[in-house]
Order: structure tokens, then sequence, then C-alpha cells
């Protein structure tokens, strides 16, 4: 360690073959980074001056606390594009893109990490996607039961009342300026077949809708309707035909402008009808992955490595989000700059030993309770209680 004036201290790391930098601040606090400009800018810090990054925990959040976990929103994705090489990685792509603050406290057990707290919403701030749920009841998250086993990632969006979701979103999109684009679409379908697709499928939407991407890159929307028979009574309307199980959607965009950003990677999307599920996706290929996992019930929800982490998980949310990290390595692989890849796959005890992650915000009051999860691998569940003694 090299000292630097008496409140700079210098450390080196093996692991990452940098300087660490530490500055005594106010209070006899410790605060570090390998970036020598932080620390400084860092022990300049002056809270009474400087815009409010985060919000604090509740007195009584706080005082039975074993740890907390601040979140700014806003500066998720300057964060990503220093880990990421893919500057338009999808991963936690919806949190990133929305404005608010998150403090949340630390729940102890054995086999995982779990934080929980408030989400405040910045208020003056420009909504984004997600500010769209906070009108909703939390829901019960059954498609996740759908999902197939290769997930690598996955987002769930739940709301009691979808048409109060349409009419919010549909103000969201005046305000994006998308007006007149959607108008002219939808009249266009409405020309050309005689369908009034918004008003059509707003009577079929249920409550949950999801987009899936597996460890092969393959991306599926999964949307759940009332009545899968009426909807495919009108969609050969809109669509060519491949086979007697798929189509193709004849319009660029309409999933998009149907159920908003989350949709977006869809934008002449393959699509087939399953029960009372609508499933998309960008090839006859991925389509006929997912017909096989639906119909052979390959699912995540088999795995009991999954059911015990899903255990651990709220029934109720509005916007859930689940990692399974072995699932997401290939796609990590391709998309983390290089250090930090060798950092997620060789690092050990680390990211590895976790078997998967989940965030899920369950609306309440206009903003969002926040629930924050990482199990251990079963194996590395059972070393660790075996070095504690624990039977």
């Amino acid at each position: 360690m090299n000292i630097e004036g008496k409140k700079g201290y210098t450390l080196y790391s093996n692991l990452l073959k940098k300087r660490f930098y530490l500055v005594n601040t106010e209070d006899d606090i410790l605060s570090g980074s390998f970036s020598k400009d932080l620390v400084m800018q860092c022990a300049q810090h002056n809270p009474e001056k400087d815009a409010v990054a985060f919000v604090p925990i509740p007195d009584q959040q706080n005082s039975s606390s074993l740890g907390n976990l601040y979140v700014n929103y806003s500066q998720l994705t300057p964060l990503f594009e220093q880990l990421f090489q893919n500057k338009n990685t999808d991963i936690f792509k919806s949190f990133r893109l929305f404005t608010g603050l998150s403090a949340l406290s630390l729940n102890f057990k054995s086999d995982a990490l779990m934080f929980n707290g408030l989400t405040n919403i910045q208020k003056k701030q420009p909504i984004s996607y997600l500010n769209l749920f906070i009108n909703q009841q939390p829901f019960v998250n059954r498609l996740k039961d759908i999902f197939p086993s290769t997930t690598a990632y996955s987002i769930n969006f739940a709301v009691s009342d979808p048409l109060m979701f349409k009419s919010d979103l549909s103000q969201f999109q005046v305000k994006a300026g998308l007006q007149n684009e959607k108008d002219k679409l939808f009249k266009q379908i409405k020309t050309e077949t005689g369908i009034n697709l918004i008003a059509e499928f707003n009577a079929l939407l249920s409550n949950e809708f999801a987009v899936v991407t597996t460890r092969y890159n393959e991306k599926f929307g999964i949307i759940a309707v009332k009545d899968g028979s009426k909807l495919k009574s009108f969609t050969n309307n809109l669509s060519t035909i491949i086979n007697d199980k798929t189509g193709r959607l004849n319009y660029d965009k309409v999933p998009y402008f149907l159920l908003g950003d989350a949709f977006n990677a869809f934008k002449h999307p393959y699509f087939m009808i399953i029960d009372n599920y609508l499933i998309l996706a960008n090839s006859s290929n991925e389509l006929a992955s997912y017909y096989d996992t639906y119909i052979n019930h390959k699912f995540l929800s088999k795995i009991d490595q999954y059911t015990q982490f899903d255990n651990l998980l709220a029934e109720r949310s509005n916007v859930a989000y689940f990692i399974n990290f072995k699932n997401a390595t290939p796609l990590l692989k391709s998309d983390l700059n290089q250090n930090f890849y060798d950092i997620f796959e060789n690092l050990e005890p680390g990211w590895k030993s976790f078997y998967a992650a989940s965030y899920q915000f369950v609306a309440t009051d206009k903003n969002f309770y926040t629930n924050f999860c990482m199990r251990l691998n079963v194996s590395d569940t059972t070393n660790l209680k075996g070095q504690a003694g624990i039977n």
C-alpha cells in the first residue's frame, strides 16, 4: 500500500492488474475505485450542493438491515457502456431506460442474496415504458411456467387491467411522437383487411406478456390471450400463411404498437397460436423450436433447481426480470467486454457460483416495491453449508 497524503491510499489488485485508490472522507469512511479521478470526485463531493443520487433507507428498514443496496437507474446505461462491447444489448434494457431510485435492504438467507424495498419514480423526469405499470395491481405470474428450459433471460409483464394498460400505452406513444406512424399503420390494415386490429386485439388481450431470450439467442414474444381460436380467426387475414401452425404478419411493427417498447425486437415477426398463447419470433425455425418446447413440455419450470429458485420470489408482480447465468454465458461471452467476461468466467467464487437472479417490480402507491434475488447453485449451497457445519 502506498500512502498519498494524509487521506489517500493506493492498493494494487493482482486479479485485475490495476491500481485501486482509496480516500478517507468525513467520519472516517473509506471510498474506493480503480479510477483515481473518480476517487478525487468522491473526496470533493458536497451532498448539500450536489443533486441527490439516491433515496435514503427508511429508519425502520435500516435499523434491521444487514446491508443496503442503492440503485440509480438513470446511471445504469453509462455503467453498461463500460461493461458491454455490444452497445445494443437488450440485457436489463427496460430498467436501464427507467428513471427512478431504489433503496433495498438485505434479508439474511444462507443460500441466496435477497434485497427488497421501495423504488421511487422520479416525477420530474421523462417517463419510460415501465412507468405504465404503476397504475396496475400486482398479478400472479403464470407465463414463466411455459418459458423454454434454455431461457437465458426474460422479462415478464403482468397487468390487472389490460384495457387501462392499453390506454396508458396509447398516451405514452402520443407523447413519444408515434401517433402519426401508428395511425397510418392501422388505417392501412383496416383498409386492406377490414379489421380494426387495435379494438379486436384489445378485446382478447389477457393479463400477461413476456419476451424471452434463450442461450441460442432465440427470441420469443409470449402473449396470453383470452381466446386463441378467436384470435386465429382474424390473424390469418393479416398474414402470409407458412404452414398449418405458423404465419408471418404482412405489416411491420405491429407488436411494437400493440404492446409497446418491450416488443420492439419483433419488426416483421412470424407467429403461431397455441392454446391461448400468441407466440412471436423472428424466424420460422425459432417458432419450430418453441413448438417443440411446448408440445414436449421442455420448460424451465420442470427443472428442480429453477423450482427452488422460483419459491424464493414474490408470486405476484407487474414486471419481473430473470437471468439464468449458465444459459446466459454464451450471450455474455459475445456481448461483454473481454476483461469483464474473463472475471465472470474465471473468478471463484463469483457470478458463476449463482444459479440465477430475479428483479421484480410490484406496483404500490404510484411507485414500485422491489424484490431482488440471487440464489447459489445447489452444489455451492451444499458446499457452503458443509463448511459452516450446517446439516
